[in-house]
């Protein structure tokens, strides 16, 4: 079953666009998207990502450079 209303979902994927402006540099930009797990106890777990590290690794690269 599909639901728009959270509180009735068990599963649910989010996208995540993340931006870092580096001053006259190009922004840093990657677009992730999350699968989420609601627990018994009611909180939500990420049980999925669409992007493995070997994807992500420019991007973490880049943000280690900047001020």
């Amino acid at each position: 079953n599909s639901t728009e209303d959270v509180d009735e979902a068990n599963v649910a994927t989010v996208q995540v666009d993340l931006a870092v402006e580096r001053g006259d540099a190009p922004a840093l930009e990657e677009q992730l998207a999350l699968t989420l797990w609601k627990s018994a106890d009611g909180g939500w777990r990420v049980t999925g990502l669409d992007k493995g590290l070997p994807v992500l690794e420019d991007f973490l690269e880049a943000l280690k450079t900047v001020q």
